[in-house]
């Protein structure tokens, strides 16, 4: 796909030290993107920053791209089968559904559904979702890509009758980066992890693409150059005369 790839292990797996916890993986993430933000190659190419996020590291990218110190930072934000939160997801198991109420005992929290809300606009979103998945329901995926949606509006009544948009909200919704939800059919193994793919580069394509055309349009005028006037002629003294007839 010609990106460069950063993949960072939580804490207390792989070859990282330390035990996995809400607050620990909150940590780990903004120095992982710190850690990009001062690679001087990076920095001389001025390469975008896309955060990938999949199953429970979907709730760490939303977490990342939803401080306000990384406003600026992040170019898109790209969910593979994301959850609303920790107790909305237990409570969409059938046989577990009831420990949802005792939320209050858990020490994961990771409220998807409320932080979403506060990433900037402008930042692109993705939200892939599996139509089937042991673990995480798509019903997820679409809750997310519904509150995405509505960032910076405060519902659907801010957008007036019939969701018209009101006078001077014209530039506001052009500024707005782009929300996709994409539903992959897994009973395609092979299929499906192509087409996820194809759509996580198109999504990056078009964000890039509209980065670039921001850029350009931020881009002072050129100076207007007059042309100058045309030197007059040389007189030429023969010009008038009859040449002399020699003969």
């Amino acid at each position: 796909m010609g990106y460069d790839v950063w993949i960072a292990e939580y804490r207390g797996f792989g070859e990282s030290t330390g035990t996995p916890s809400e607050k620990g993986l909150r940590i780990d993430a903004q120095t992982v993107l710190d850690a990009v933000l001062a690679d001087p190659e990076r920095d001389r190419a001025q390469k975008p920053i896309f955060v990938h996020g999949h199953s429970l590291g979907t709730a760490v990218a939303i977490d990342l791209a939803s401080q306000k110190v990384n406003s600026d930072k992040i170019s898109g934000l790209i969910l593979d089968t994301p959850f609303t939160s920790i107790s909305g997801l237990i409570k969409s198991w059938p046989r577990f559904g009831f420990l949802a109420h005792l939320g209050f005992l858990f020490s994961e929290k990771w409220p998807s559904d409320t932080r979403i809300a506060q990433i900037p606009v402008k930042v692109p979103l993705l939200v892939v979702a599996p139509n089937v998945d042991p673990v995480v329901p798509v019903e997820h995926g679409k809750r997310l890509y519904e509150i995405a949606l509505e960032r910076g509006r405060g519902g659907e009544g801010n957008r007036g009758d019939k969701g018209v948009l009101r006078v001077g909200e014209e530039e506001e919704e052009e500024e707005r980066g782009e929300v996709t939800f994409e539903l992959v059919d897994l009973r395609s193994t092979w299929t499906a992890a192509e087409k996820k793919w194809d759509v996580i580069e198109e999504f990056m394509g078009r964000a890039v693409m509209k980065i670039q055309a921001q850029h350009e349009r931020s881009l002072p005028p050129p100076i207007p150059i007059p042309a100058s006037s045309p030197s007059p002629p040389l007189s030429n003294p023969l010009s008038s005369k009859t040449a002399p007839n020699v003969g």
